[in-house]
């Protein structure tokens, strides 16, 4: 089974965001009165990317434990404002399919 063919549960999902909005915070905290832009450094381009893959990698996941695509969630995703409150329910409230599908067994978490 390929790293990108797996399954993720909705407490997995939610606990593998976690590191995300943290690392998110801590980029963000020191930044003077709240604005942008930020430091460019190579350092922080380096773990910005890292969370980009990071997430998009969970969020596939994620999708693969109701037997959608991430594509699916990507497309939802472009509609304007709208757009990505629906994708947060499927991702959060969307219940995994019960048994083994295309993209593996049913996790665990």
């Amino acid at each position: 089974m390929s790293v990108l063919n797996r399954r993720i549960g909705r407490v997995g999902f939610a606990l593998g965001y976690l590191p995300v909005l943290g690392i998110v915070l801590v980029l963000t905290w020191n930044m003077p009165n709240h604005k942008w832009p930020i430091d460019w450094s190579p350092s922080r381009i380096v773990v910005a990317t890292s969370l980009l893959l990071w997430s998009g990698l969970i969020t596939a996941w994620r999708c693969h434990d109701f037997g959608k695509s991430a594509w699916s969630d990507f497309w939802t995703e472009q509609a304007p404002v709208i757009g990505p409150l629906l994708s947060l329910w499927d991702l959060f409230f969307t219940p995994g399919e019960p048994l083994n599908n295309a993209y593996g067994p049913v996790p665990k978490l």
